[in-house]
C-alpha cells in the first residue's frame, strides 16, 4: 500500500555516511518515480528549524541551512516531488516502552554517575514530545487519506522542559540521583555534542495539520510520567 522510511541511525559519529547513503536512496525512488504511485513516507526530526522560542514551529517554518542537520533535511524534502510524497516531521523526544534515542544515553549516564544532567541556562528550554505508538498512529492517518501531500508535524501538546525531563530521568534513575546543571562544554564531553544540542534548543511543534487528519494523542502517558514513573523505571533503555 505504501512505501515507508525509517531506517535513519539519528545518532552516532556515522551520521554524515548515513545522509549520504539516504540521499543515494531518494536519488533511485526519484529515478524510478513512475513505479511509485503509492504513498511514500519519509521519515525525520525537526531540529533542523532551528530555536522556536516560545512558539510552535508549523510545515510552514524554513529549513536553516546553516544547522548541523540541514544537510538531512534538504535531502528528505526531495521525496515531495514524487506525486505522493509526505515527510513526517517527529517531535525531538519520541519516547515510550523504556527505548528512545535521547532518554536512554540521559538516563544511563545517570544510573552510573548518579547525576542527571542539564545545561547550565537552558532549564527552561522546551521541546515537543510524542509517544512512540501515538506516532505509529500518525503513519496510518496519513495512509487512510489519498488526499495527504507534502509535511506533517506530529508530537503532542505536551511541551516538557528540560529541568522536567531532568528531574523525571533522576527519579526512574532511583535513590541518590541528583539534578545537576552544567555548563555546555561539559553536557558535550558527558553526553556527546548532539544530545547537549537537543539539550539547549526549543524544539516545539505545531500538529494541528496532522491533527486535521483526525489524528490525537489522547490516551498516552505524557513523556514526564513515562520517564518518572513508567515503562523507564523498570526498563533499562534501549537505543
Amino acid at each position: 500500500d505504501a512505501v515507508i522510511h525509517t531506517a535513519f541511525p539519528q545518532h552516532g559519529r556515522a551520521w554524515a555516511e548515513a545522509v549520504e547513503v539516504e540521499r543515494q536512496f531518494f536519488s533511485h525512488l526519484l529515478q524510478r518515480r513512475s513505479d511509485f504511485k503509492m504513498p511514500v513516507i519519509v521519515s525525520n526530526g525537526s531540529i533542523f528549524l532551528g530555536d522556536s522560542g516560545s512558539q510552535r514551529l508549523s510545515e510552514a517554518a524554513a529549513i536553516d541551512d546553516a544547522h548541523p542537520a540541514a544537510p538531512r533535511a534538504l535531502s528528505t524534502q526531495r521525496i515531495q516531488d514524487l506525486e505522493r510524497g509526505i515527510e513526517i516531521r517527529l517531535a525531538s523526544f519520541v519516547y515510550g516502552h523504556g527505548a528512545s534515542v535521547f532518554l536512554p544515553i540521559l538516563l544511563e549516564y545517570a544510573r552510573t554517575h548518579r547525576r542527571s544532567l542539564l545545561v547550565e541556562g537552558h532549564e527552561q528550554t522546551r521541546t515537543s514530545a510524542l509517544h512512540v505508538d501515538a506516532a505509529a498512529r500518525a503513519y496510518l492517518a496519513i495512509l487512510d487519506r489519498p488526499d495527504a501531500r507534502g509535511v506533517f508535524h506530529v508530537a503532542s501538546d505536551e511541551d516538557p522542559t528540560t529541568l522536567e525531563i531532568a528531574r523525571a530521568v533522576a527519579r526512574a534513575a532511583g535513590s541518590g540521583c541528583s539534578v545537576t546543571a552544567v555548563s555546555l562544554e561539559e553536557a558535550q564531553e558527558e553526553l556527546d555534542p548532539f544530545t547537549a544540542m537537543f539539550l539547549t534548543t526549543n524544539n516545539r511543534l505545531d500538529a494541528s495539520a496532522i491533527q486535521s487528519l483526525g489524528w490525537s494523542h489522547r490516551g498516552f502517558s505524557s513523556l514526564v510520567e513515562d520517564v518518572a514513573e513508567g515503562s523507564y523505571v523498570t526498563t533499562v533503555g534501549k537505543g
